[in-house]
């Protein structure tokens, strides 16, 4: 059976922008020129690094992997662990939302310019529902996107579908991430990622399996497809924790996975609790052995920190563009559960010599905004009942001609609203600091967000020439649970955007369930020739929204600016 039956085409779209327009009129936009909260010393960044080592894998196919049956019994996800428990953090969400006066804006908003406009959506699709997936909540989500016509995979908590580029679901699907990798569905799974590397052209999907009692083993999950096919055979590999080893009946746990790659490496970092919060590690896994279905040995960095602060939740980037061949892979982190609101900068590191005695070295870069931990948003019905985390970039960060793009959530007053950035790095250049961190620059810095409306879980998915769309969910008193797109030329004026998003799917009910979804997915689409995007580069984009039942579901959009004639 395939999707045609629910698919939105882009007529939708432009209608839609309507109404999305009059509802993020007052949006607000913050130019680089604001004051940042004033600086001494910089902090030091530092890390420790360890060597591990994977096992041969074993090869399985996804479309010969038996059907997702209702029947099915999943486990409910792992929300995502914190540095505090459960009751300081609820507090601190609550005060924040009774903080009108929080001030995360430093500078006065500026008019916001008309002069363009986000393309809209080629093709926007419903994609996978609550009851299609598990029962479980929420949706967790990841996506690629491939080469060819059936090329678009997106992985939730507990389940996998295949899509051709017109959004038709592939015959078989949805599959169970248990059954695909051998488990029993008891086996509890979250925090899928994906991404398509463009230039050997492979399919890469990581999740975790967890004990939430910490009386088992974690362990995390890495797919590798054989080929170009998202249906057809994959490398199966599963790595326990390596930074911290099991001690007393108690086994770590690796929460909350992040995926990036380069040319040599893929990168997963995740955060590591035992049972409370540890640190972090970053796996450095070299490409050349995993995509031969091979053993390897491999480095990991451990223990990162900032001024003797520990880390969560570094972002290790996609970089994803053919062209682009950095010299060291870039990696951001926010200011999250370990600092006090509110908060200022970012840490930039760098992996250099992933293959070989490879370093991570870190510095900081202030930021035009402070930024604080963001109150739950509202929805018609419910004042601040929708979960929008904390400060950390959730969405996968992208590297693209230089430039690393990430985003947070933050506090706008008793509203939630999105910072995004565009951060340029700087490394060393020969001699005994060789491919180093020297220093980062932000070079674009912008608030999407309002008093009237609650904006999260914004991701950003740049363009060969730089343009970008980001997903990103919205909702207000008067409206229920959406997913939202935008986009800017390149040649936008810094510190603004060119108009409020158009609604890829408007909510249609209070959504019951508190959860949200911890991130919107995005990946890129038609760099190379072949399917049925032809060299177009055009960007995919995923996230949830509120059926009228009280469920989520989810949906898959492309749009991007493929004339010139286009704003």
């Amino acid at each position: 059976m395939t999707a045609n039956w629910n698919r939105f085409e882009c007529s939708r779209g432009r209608l839609a922008r309507t109404m999305v327009s009059s509802v993020v009129a007052a949006v607000g936009f913050v130019p680089l020129t604001a004051t940042a909260q004033a600086q001494t010393a910089a902090p030091q960044a530092s890390s420790e690094r360890g060597a591990g080592t994977a096992a041969a894998p074993f090869v399985r196919r996804l479309d010969t992997t038996p059907q997702m049956t209702g029947s099915e019994q999943h486990p409910q996800p792992l929300p995502p662990l914190k540095g505090v428990d459960p009751a300081t953090f609820a507090l601190r969400k609550a005060r924040t939302a009774q903080s009108p006066a929080n001030p995360t804006v430093a500078s006065p908003l500026p008019a916001k310019p008309q002069s363009l406009e986000t393309p809209g959506a080629g093709i926007v699709f419903n994609s996978t529902t609550e009851v299609g997936c598990g029962n479980v909540t929420p949706a967790d989500q990841a996506i690629a996107a491939g080469d060819t016509a059936v090329g678009v995979l997106q992985a939730i908590n507990v389940c996998v579908n295949v899509f051709d580029k017109s959004g038709n679901l592939q015959a078989g699907y949805p599959k169970s991430l248990t059954s695909f990798v051998g488990l029993p569905s008891s086996t509890p799974t979250s925090d899928p990622r994906a991404i398509f590397d463009w230039i050997n052209h492979r399919y890469i999907v990581a999740f975790i399996q967890f004990d939430r009692n910490f009386a088992s083993a974690s362990s995390y999950w890495i797919a590798i497809s054989t080929g170009d096919n998202p249906a057809g055979g994959y490398c199966l590999y599963n790595l326990p924790v390596q930074s911290v080893a099991p001690s007393g009946g108690v086994f770590p746990l690796p929460d909350f996975p992040r995926l990036g790659q380069d040319r040599q490496a893929i990168y997963l970092a995740s955060n590591i609790f035992n049972p409370s919060y540890k640190w972090e590690e970053i796996l450095v896994l070299p490409k050349t052995p995993l995509y031969a279905c091979g053993s390897t040995s491999f480095s990991f960095f451990f223990n990162l920190q900032l001024g003797g602060v520990v880390t969560d939740t570094t972002q290790p980037a996609n970089v994803f563009n053919p062209p682009d061949n950095p010299r060291s892979e870039y990696l951001v982190t926010s200011k999250n559960i370990f600092f006090s609101n509110p908060k200022n900068g970012l840490v930039v590191w760098a992996i250099h010599s992933p293959l070989s005695s490879p370093t991570l070295t870190g510095t900081t870069v202030a930021t035009a905004n402070n930024y604080s931990t963001p109150p739950n948003a509202s929805q018609p019905g419910g004042t601040n009942d929708i979960d929008t985390g904390d400060n950390r970039i959730s969405g996968m960060a992208m590297y693209n001609a230089g430039s690393i793009y990430a985003s947070i959530n933050a506090a706008n007053g008793s509203r939630s609203e999105a910072i995004l950035y565009q951060i340029q790095p700087f490394v060393t250049a020969g001699g005994a600091n060789d491919g180093q961190i020297a220093s980062a620059k932000i070079l674009n810095e912008f608030v999407h967000g309002s008093s009237a409306f609650d904006v999260y879980y914004a991701t950003q998915q740049p363009d060969p020439e730089g343009n970008v769309t980001y997903a990103w969910n919205f909702s207000s008193p008067s409206n229920f649970a959406s997913l939202v797109y935008s986009s800017r030329r390149a040649a936008q004026s810094v510190g603004t955007e060119p108009d409020g998003g158009i609604f890829a799917v408007q909510g249609g009910g209070f959504y019951n369930q508190g959860r949200w979804g911890d991130y919107t997915a995005v990946a890129p689409g038609g760099l190379a020739s072949g399917g049925n995007t032809g060299s177009n580069p055009v960007m995919y984009f995923a996230g949830m929204f509120a059926r009228s039942d009280g469920t989520w579901q989810t949906a898959i959009g492309r749009n991007g600016y493929t004339a010139i004639t286009q704003p």
